[in-house]
């Protein structure tokens, strides 16, 4: 945990960094492969069941977490923020998105080095502004 990876009894910064499963369900109607040999039908039940509620479910559980755990640490001098990367130009963001991964990560890293108590509990995006939950 975080306590055994102290040194001197501080720590600056921890970042929770979310990823995304690249794995296609294959419901046995299709040989297993990539998303090319899925059909229509198979694909919107697999979003909808998959992506969809499960989206919204992981949001509504992030902004109470980042709320609670601001609210625990408190006492502690301990800040819990979560940051909006942007839209960044990856895999996942598509080819027609403009923001480079090293300008969000280089945005992000200066709105972490500006914050203040003011900041505790709260969503901001890669420049600093604030996002309403």
């Amino acid at each position: 945990m975080v306590g055994d990876k102290r040194i001197d009894g501080s720590m600056n910064l921890i970042i929770n960094n979310a990823a995304i499963n690249a794995v296609v369900v294959n419901d046995g109607n299709n040989p297993p492969g990539t998303l090319a040999v899925t059909g229509k039908k198979e694909m919107v039940d697999l979003f909808v069941t998959n992506a969809v509620a499960p989206m919204l479910f992981a949001r509504a559980v992030l902004n109470m977490l980042i709320r609670c755990l601001a609210g625990d640490y408190k006492r502690d001098g301990i800040l819990v923020i979560a940051i909006h990367p942007g839209w960044v130009k990856t895999d996942m963001g598509g080819p027609h998105v403009l923001m480079r991964t090293e300008d969000s990560a280089k945005g992000m890293l200066n709105v972490m080095s500006t914050l203040t108590e003011k900041h505790n509990g709260s969503l901001l995006d890669w420049e600093g502004n604030g996002i309403p939950w």
